[in-house]
This record gives structure tokens, C-alpha cells and sequence, in this order.
């Protein structure tokens, strides 16, 4: 056995490069849309206890308990098992799990199609495998050799991911062909899982595709190059990026950068990769219309993270601006009433990179707890010395993660008019945009009240947050505006004014505005 696995371990250092081959030399692009699974038993709770897991950090006795009593009345799934028993160019659309609960992709490995988690905060290839139970893979497509001729175990290397909790999943290694988009790498390290926890068989994922770093690969005795670093010399640029939607198919990009995804120029910060991750600085945060508070902290991007875990007093200081919100012991986390307004929240990455997530995005989901109106949060506490950049802050972003060397990650303000392209969506001729009516020029000196400017006589208008397109015309008197106007500006902050009922509730693209006649004239 010892002559084989070091046999298995030269010739995996001296022989790569004949197990990462492209389908040619020619430089290549290409998408990868996310599809949507079917609907299943989603909690905020479930969503941040395995954010705790999957980095480490402490799990609150809540979750624990939580999870145990939703195993026992049958909420967790299709297969219902005790988690702390483990069991014996071309474009790639990411779909959305209701609510955004976590993207899946399909790829090609062995012949077989799997739906698989993309996941730029863990570095393993793994999936289910035939060397699981039947009742295990109830619902999952699964790696075979059956009738696969072209995968080859990888004899000597084995893996396993483990958690806190005594769940995780382990398994063999083989080498196949691994097909996502048009790039085809030939021999990419396969991790089979002959062993999964009941979290695994509880989700709609096949596996997950890790996209960090090799260096935290977990096979051995020696790790193996992830699937982006196998490929990234066929790509016509070593860079992928990702357009996550919110309640609506995204996509990852390969080999190239899409300028109709994103409206503000790019902006790039530096990459640490000793842990692995697309790890970065963060320097600082504002709330709301509030001012930039100086802190410093390390971030990473994972888009295999639902929630946007942050420092506990940040987390603190934006809920002590919600009105109601409150820590629920039961639940784990911060909840708040489903109509409260929750603001922005802007972070300050090194050299002055900022990044804003609109308020709409914190509302992760309704509240669990019975006879309960509350919803639960999209930011939840995380580590002093680690956030976490899940699927809240990246469904507002377009994300570069650039593998040059040095690697670096670059952010811009997500187009929201791009539509993903799909079966029940195809594309379809952008409409020119319409002319804006003229605003009269002032004939009086102007009062500013924020976001707001009033001018007597003439025309108040809400000023535009991004393309603009009118919306509607509410009239009013200026002597009793004032209190309208803010009225109308919160509504519009929180997503619940006329626009959201107007063209901005139907075609998420648009960005209104509002305009305000005095009828005095």
C-alpha cells in the first residue's frame, strides 16, 4: 500500500499538466448561468448556523436546539437524518433557490449533469457518488463509473471536510473529465463522497465546486488544483466574475468581464490568499446617510454563504437604527417587524473602495417562530476578526476575482436592468430610453431637505439614484408638502411606494423617479 500511494503522489507532482488539459489551445470565455431548484423548507436560523459551521465559528446553543427540534417535527427536507451521525465563452446561468437560499450551476462531470454550489470560500470539487446509500442519494444526481469510461481512481488520495459539530463529508479521489460551459478540463481531481451529513442530503446541491485557493485543497497526502486554476491558462483572461440576482437567475463569467453587468466603474482591491479565501481589508462602514466609521477587519467573498455575517458591533449599530429590531434568543439572530425601513449599508475597502448594499437586501427572510410577524435579517454576527461576504452583498455587486498574479477582487454597482438570459426569459431588443420632461429653472432660492430639493413655485423633484425613467406624477400643495415629501421618501427608501407598485414592481431594470407640481400656479 505504501509503494502505491507514493506512486499516486509523483505522479500527481510530476504529471498535472496531462490531467488538466482543455478541450484546445484556443483561448476561451464563457458563462455559466444558475438554475432554480425546487422549492423547499427555508430558514434564516438554518442559513446562519451553517455560515457558523462551514467557518469555524462558535454555534450558539439556540441554533443547536433549533436544529434538533426542526429534525424532530420533519421541517429540514425530503431526507430527514440526525445531522451528528455521519452517514455511512459561453455563459453558465446560476439559479436561486427560493430566497435566495444558495445558487446551483450545471456541470458536466463523468457524462453526468449535476447541479453544483459554486463556491468561492472552500477549494474541494466533491459530490455525491454511488458509494453512498441509496436512501442518501434520494433527490441528488451522483458521480458513477458505471457507465463512465473515462474517470480513474486516484489511488492513495482520499478528503474530508469536517465541521464543529461532528457533521462534514469525506470520500476517493478520481480523475475526469469536468465540462462547465465550453471548457472541458480532462482530468480534474473528482471528490467522491462515501460518507455525507445530513445537511448535505437535506440540500438541493449535487456537490460544490470550490473556487478559493488550492492551498486549502483538503485532499491528501497532497493537495490538488481546483478547477479554476486547471483552466485559467485556456481562459482568455485568468478572471472569473459574478453577477448573483436577487430573486432571479445570475450568472458566473469566465475568461472575460461583461461591462452591461455593472454601471459604475470597477474598483480593485488586493487579495490575501494565505487562508485560501478571496480575503481582503476592510477600513471601514456607514449606515444609512450616517457617517463613515473607521475600523479595520479582514473580509472574504463567498458566494457559498448566504447571510453577510459581520463584526458583533457592527452588526449592533445597524440594527440600533432599525425600529424594533431585537437579538431573538430563539431564532440565533437579529429580527425586526417586516415593515421596519432598513437602511443602506456602505463599507470602505482599502485605498477608499466603497460598496453599498441597498436596505432591501437585509430581509432575509420571514421569521420561523409561530404567531410571529418579525422577519429575520441578512446581517447576522459574525467574527471580530473575520467577515463574511455571503450572497446579501453579492447580490448587489458585480464581482471581479481576478487570478493574476498578484490576484486581486473588484467591485461595482450591479446593473440591475441586465436580465440573465434563459428558456422562460430569452433575450429580448433593449427599449431607447425616453426623453425626461424639461424642469424649469429656479425662480426662487432653493430649500434642501435630504435627498430632496424644494423649490417654491416651480418643481420638487427626488433626485435620481441611477438611470432615470418617470415614474408617476403626485401633486401637491407646497405649504403641506413637506410632510408628504418625507412620507414619500421613506416609502421610496423601503421599497414600498408607488414606484414599487408601478414600473420598478414589474421590471426590476428601471429606476424611478418622482416629480412633485405645486398646483399653487
Amino acid at each position: 500500500m505504501a509503494s502505491r500511494i507514493l506512486f499516486a503522489t509523483i505522479l500527481t507532482a510530476l504529471s498535472w499538466s496531462e490531467f488538466v488539459q482543455a478541450d484546445s489551445l484556443e483561448k476561451r470565455s464563457f458563462s455559466i448561468p444558475h438554475s432554480i431548484p425546487p422549492q423547499r423548507y427555508l430558514d434564516g436560523p438554518e442559513a446562519l448556523r451553517k455560515a457558523y459551521l462551514k467557518h469555524g465559528f462558535e454555534v450558539p446553543e439556540a441554533l443547536r436546539l433549533r436544529k434538533r427540534q426542526l429534525i424532530t417535527v420533519g421541517l429540514t427536507g425530503p431526507n430527514q437524518v440526525d445531522p451528528a451521525v455521519p452517514a455511512t465563452t459561453a455563459s453558465e446561468a446560476a439559479v436561486t433557490e427560493n430566497n435566495d437560499l444558495e445558487y446551483l450551476s450545471a456541470v458536466d462531470i463523468g457524462g453526468t449533469i449535476m447541479q453544483l454550489d459554486f463556491d468561492t470560500g472552500s477549494s474541494d470539487l466533491w459530490v455525491f457518488s454511488e458509494h453512498l446509500p441509496q436512501q442518501q442519494l434520494r433527490g441528488h444526481q451522483f458521480y458513477s463509473l458505471t457507465n463512465n469510461t473515462g474517470g480513474k481512481p486516484l489511488d492513495g488520495l482520499s478528503w474530508k471536510i469536517a465541521y464543529g459539530d461532528g457533521s462534514g463529508a469525506s470520500g476517493v479521489v478520481f480523475a475526469d473529465r469536468v465540462k462547465v460551459g465550453g471548457v472541458t478540463a480532462t482530468r480534474q481531481a473528482v471528490e467522491a463522497a462515501t460518507s455525507v451529513s445530513a445537511q448535505f442530503i437535506e440540500e438541493h446541491s449535487d456537490g460544490l465546486l470550490g473556487l478559493g485557493f488550492g492551498n486549502t485543497n483538503t485532499i491528501k497526502p497532497t493537495k490538488q488544483p481546483t478547477f479554476f486554476e486547471n483552466i485559467k491558462p485556456s481562459l482568455k483572461e485568468p478572471l472569473f466574475t459574478v453577477t448573483l440576482k436577487k430573486n432571479a437567475t445570475g450568472v458566473y463569467d469566465f475568461g472575460y468581464i461583461d461591462p452591461e453587468k455593472y454601471i459604475e466603474p470597477l474598483q480593485y482591491v488586493p487579495i490575501n490568499t494565505t487562508r485560501g479565501y478571496w480575503e481582503y481589508t476592510t477600513t471601514g462602514y456607514s449606515i444609512g446617510d450616517g457617517p463613515m466609521t473607521k475600523t479595520s477587519f479582514q473580509s472574504i467573498a463567498d458566494t457559498g454563504t448566504t447571510l453577510l455575517l459581520l463584526p458583533p458591533a457592527i452588526t449592533r449599530a445597524y440594527y440600533a437604527s432599525v425600529a424594533g429590531a431585537v437579538m431573538n434568543a430563539t431564532e440565533g439572530g437579529y429580527v425586526f417587524p417586516c415593515n421596519s425601513l432598513l437602511p443602506d449599508l456602505t463599507v470602505e475597502l482599502t485605498g477608499g473602495v466603497k460598496a453599498t448594499v441597498p436596505g432591501t437586501f437585509m430581509n432575509r427572510s420571514l421569521s420561523m417562530t409561530k404567531g410571529s410577524t418579525s422577519c429575520y435579517g441578512g446581517i447576522q454576527e459574525g467574527s471580530k476578526s473575520l467577515s463574511i461576504w455571503g450572497d446579501v452583498f453579492l447580490k448587489s455587486q458585480f464581482a471581479v476575482f481576478d487570478g493574476r498574479s498578484p490576484p486581486r477582487i473588484g467591485f461595482a454597482k450591479q446593473n440591475e436592468r441586465f436580465i440573465v438570459p434563459t428558456p422562460d426569459n430569452p433575450p429580448r431588443a433593449e427599449l431607447p430610453p425616453r426623453p425626461l420632461p424639461p424642469i424649469p429653472s429656479p425662480t426662487a432660492p432653493t430649500v434642501s431637505i435630504p435627498g430632496v430639493v424644494v423649490v417654491p413655485g416651480a418643481v420638487m423633484t427626488l433626485a435620481p439614484i441611477a438611470r432615470v425613467e418617470p415614474v408617476e406624477v403626485l401633486k401637491g400643495k407646497v405649504s403641506a408638502g413637506l410632510s408628504l415629501i418625507d412620507d414619500l421618501v421613506n416609502r421610496w427608501k423601503s421599497g414600498s411606494g408607488p414606484e414599487r407598485d408601478g414600473v420598478i414592481g414589474r421590471d426590476r431594470r428601471m429606476v424611478g423617479r418622482f416629480r412633485y407640481e405645486d398646483e399653487r400656479r
